[in-house]
């Protein structure tokens, strides 16, 4: 009726529009629920199945994220394993997890274990370990992914005993006869991947015909492998 709406639960006052309210504070201001059947679009984007709506702060529009998740993977090395090969790619030790990830996942991996020097390689199931020098290893974490392509992230574990003492005891070398790798990787490329634990042996830094032999149970305890994905 000439310049009046009428018969409207709809004000506007030439700045902001309102929908239950005669004084809207907001370009739209809506006293009331909202129900809607089509998409929420911050930005033109409708966002991904799952995706959560964050927060960028005032006079930012918000976006839409992936739901933070972690999961874990954890294995145990099925047996002994003697690191006899000099070359890559080793003795598999743990036949890790394959999983589906997504560009922007993390993932987390940690290896331990132990190892003793035996000159018996061709009898690696035995429990008894040998004095004869020093053993060396070279252990790390292989990974495939969508390229085909492997990451190596690894580190030496080395074990000494005297030639003459016949047991672990008094006179007993220990020169790191844990190995610990910890690897931080970002996932670029949506895909599968897998994670193995190999092992090989370093003849250039072992001495006395002394081969590294990783224990799957033993004093030391077993070799461990553990993943962890957060989205």
């Amino acid at each position: 009726t000439g310049t009046d709406l009428c018969n409207t639960i709809i004000y506007e006052d030439g700045v902001n529009v309102g929908i239950g309210t005669a004084s809207p504070t907001q370009k739209l201001d809506v006293a009331g629920n909202i129900q809607f059947s089509g998409a929420l679009m911050p930005g033109g984007n409708a966002g991904n199945a799952g995706q959560v709506l964050v927060s960028q702060g005032p006079g930012v529009p918000p976006i839409w994220q992936n739901v933070s998740s972690s999961t874990f993977w954890a294995a145990e090395a099925p047996n002994n394993v003697c690191l006899t090969s000099t070359s890559l790619p080793g003795h598999l030790i743990i036949s890790g997890p394959t999983l589906s990830l997504n560009a922007g996942d993390t993932v987390i991996i940690w290896a331990t274990g132990a190892m003793n020097p035996t000159n018996d390689p061709a009898n690696c199931s035995s429990a008894n370990y040998q004095d004869c020098g020093r053993s060396t290893g070279l252990f790390y974490i292989n990974i495939t992914g969508p390229t085909g392509g492997a990451t190596m992230v690894g580190g030496y574990d080395e074990e000494t005993v005297h030639y003459y003492t016949q047991t672990f005891g008094p006179n007993h070398e220990n020169d790191g006869d844990k190995f610990n790798i910890v690897a931080l990787i970002s996932i670029n490329t949506t895909g599968t991947y897998t994670f193995d634990l190999y092992g090989w042996y370093d003849s250039g830094r072992s001495s006395g015909g002394c081969y590294p032999k990783v224990w799957a149970s033993s004093y030391y305890g077993a070799a461990t492998m553990l993943v962890q994905v957060v989205k």
